[in-house]
């Protein structure tokens, strides 16, 4: 925490802190509690346990709770900031926190170690008992681990959080800053709240001008008044031209700009090459840390914008490319395209993402190289890209795969480009064809598969729709397409699954979902299917969306309960929730037979989309009405 941000003061009508408070205030002079800031604790034992001492010179780090890179200070400030008037700088207004006027204490249990954040499970743990001890009501949590996760009882800051959560502290967790693919969030605990990054309606644009206007580019920074200086390799200060500490030549750039490759070395975070170029008295740093970004959607013609990619790649000798992002637009020709993905894969690039909303000349044909790599993990593709397979498909490393509004060859291309990934872990397809477009086939069968996403909007008749994925944990499924043949199965790992199937659909409900923990159904009440012989013994949290009630209907107006109670009502549901709840006879009949049976129920929750309170009041009452079987159920009404 910096404790002499103005978003910590002591408010003038704050009342003395609670005597039942244990919290304490630790760390000398340098850091001063009030009552606004009414605890302070740091965590060091664990992190020199296993790394020795804090090495403050390099790090720059304080053996306090005063913050150093400023995270904690935001995310506090962010949380129960005072209201401060009047700020000025790059938007001027005023700033506050989600709850002014509540009280911040401060357990910081992170430390910078090599110019990167480190937190060790003991100083987590330790951290969060103290928390519970002092009285807290609510812990924020900004840190996490990039999945794949660990499990609840072997991550530290779930059991933390668990342990918590039982002493009626509200746990609120960071979602992290991974995306846009599926399947990244970093906390998951169920006994949490994980909240992730919003956006604002704000920009900072800066421009770097190089070669007296040749070349100008368009990005953000806060950046507050103009740098000039001569643009030098980092080659001319930093041994192998790698932007790091202990690679400087002792030479000072005074007035020079650095232009600075991860690639060309092991520099995997930003705050490296920025510590090496104040080492070196730099005027600033230009940078491509971990990726090369370019974007022909700017104010540069077409071909400065090829000339500085070229040049990109000449300058770039590293053997490893971590991710190449393209985002091109309908100008740039399909020839350059293939020779920056050929480029990317002789630099072996790990992550390839392409974004070619609508060229002039049609869909993209992509180089036969990319479906060979050997070193490639995740490719993103979308829009206007041909994907026009070959016979021979061979991507070993290749762990997430992503493939929106593309265009297919045939309606094997898909099943071919599968067949070659046998690694593969997150898969996503996004289909939407035109009337008259072939059909696509979608074939999967995947071992090694465990997070899936389909989407199908068209509701034109196409070819065979075959899941056959056994290790497959997360499933969402969105599909109005008629087929002509179905056939989804073999799913006894799944955990969650998000089902939704259109009116003319003629897909019946599979039983290789029995085994989800959590369902989400969507399904019109035109579909009548009975599901007879499917039980949900491991089913905790079941969300329903009106029409997709169908699956018990009997008939519109009439709702038939099942011969016996399902296995999930008396074993295992914990929550149910109902969106677009209408109160009807049938609506409330199969809403009072889950609330009788559900033997475990702890919640259930009924949404309506209406504005009328007397309507909803009315509707609650006759549910607050019913006799649950569970004795700790809570009915709540949105």
């Amino acid at each position: 925490i910096w404790p002499e941000s103005e978003s910590f003061r002591e408010p003038p009508e704050a009342k003395p802190i609670p005597s039942w408070w244990k919290g304490k205030c630790v760390g000398g002079g340098d850091v001063r509690c009030n009552r606004k800031l009414i605890g302070a604790r740091f965590y060091l034992k664990g992190f020199e346990e296993a790394y020795g001492e804090l090495n403050r010179t390099r790090d720059r780090e304080y053996r306090s709770p005063r913050d150093r890179l400023g995270h904690g200070t935001h995310t506090a400030s962010t949380a129960v900031g005072s209201v401060v008037s009047d700020v000025s700088g790059f938007a001027g207004g005023v700033a506050r926190g989600g709850a002014p006027s509540a009280r911040l204490a401060v357990y910081k249990t992170c430390w910078g170690k090599d110019l990167e954040g480190v937190c060790t499970e003991a100083d987590i743990l330790a951290a969060f008992d103290d928390a519970v001890r002092d009285g807290v009501d609510v812990i924020s949590a900004s840190f996490g681990s990039s999945p794949p996760l660990a499990a609840f009882f072997e991550s530290s800051a779930d059991i933390g959080g668990f342990h918590a959560a039982e002493r009626g502290v509200s746990v609120v967790f960071s979602g992290g800053n991974d995306g846009p693919d599926p399947g990244l969030v970093q906390n998951v605990a169920p006994w949490a709240v994980s909240v992730a990054a919003s956006t604002m309606d704000r920009s900072f644009p800066t421009n770097i001008v190089i070669d007296g206007g040749l070349i100008t580019l368009t990005g953000q920074s806060l950046v507050s008044q103009e740098i000039t200086g001569t643009l030098a390799l980092a080659t001319t200060y930093f041994d192998g031209g790698v932007c790091k500490w202990e690679n400087w030549l002792k030479k000072l750039a005074t007035e020079t700009i650095i232009l600075c490759f991860s690639t060309l070395g092991p520099v995997q975070f930003i705050e490296e090459a920025q510590a090496a170029a104040i080492r070196a008295n730099a005027s600033a740093l230009q940078g491509l840390i971990s990726k090369q970004t370019t974007d022909s959607n700017t104010t540069i013609s077409i071909t400065i914008f090829k000339q500085f990619v070229h040049r990109s790649f000449l300058s770039n000798k590293a053997p490893v490319l971590a991710h190449l992002h393209l985002s091109l637009g309908r100008d740039c020709p399909s020839v350059d395209i293939g020779l920056w993905i050929n480029l990317a894969l002789s630099r072996h690039v790990r992550v390839l993402h392409i974004v070619i909303p609508y060229p002039k000349k049609g869909p993209v044909t992509l180089p036969s190289s990319l479906y060979t790599s050997e070193k490639l993990q995740r490719l993103t593709l979308i829009k206007c890209v041909f994907l026009d397979v070959p016979v021979h498909v061979r991507l070993p490393s290749l762990k997430t795969l992503s493939l929106k509004l593309i265009t297919y060859a045939d309606n094997t291309s898909l099943q071919r480009l599968l067949s070659g990934c046998p690694n593969l872990e997150g898969l996503s397809v996004v289909v939407e064809q035109c009337i008259g477009d072939p059909p696509v086939d979608v074939n999967i069968v995947m071992p090694s598969l465990q997070r899936l996403h389909m989407s199908h909007a068209n509701i034109e008749t196409r070819g065979t729709y075959v899941i056959d994925v056994p290790s497959l944990k997360c499933l969402e499924i969105s599909d109005s397409a008629r087929c002509n043949f179905r056939q989804i199965e073999n799913m006894p790992e799944l955990v969650r699954a998000r089902v939704s199937f259109g009116a003319d659909s003629t897909h019946k409900f599979p039983k290789a979902l029995t085994s989800v923990r959590r369902l989400t159904l969507r399904q019109p009440l035109t579909k009548v299917v009975n599901p007879s012989g499917m039980i949900f013994n491991q089913l905790v949290h079941l969300v329903l969306y009106t029409f997709s009630l169908a699956i018990y209907f009997s008939g519109m107006d009439i709702w038939k309960p099942p011969s016996s109670v399902p296995e999930c009502l008396l074993h295992s549901l914990e929550a149910f929730e109902w969106f677009e709840y209408k109160g009807r006879q049938v609506d409330r009949e199969m809403a009072k037979y889950v609330l009788k049976n559900a033997l475990r129920l702890k919640t259930a929750t009924f949404s309506k989309r209406s504005t009328d309170m007397g309507e909803k009041c009315q509707m609650l009452k006759e549910l607050e009405s019913v006799a649950t079987a569970s004795p700790s159920a809570q009915i709540l009404f949105d």
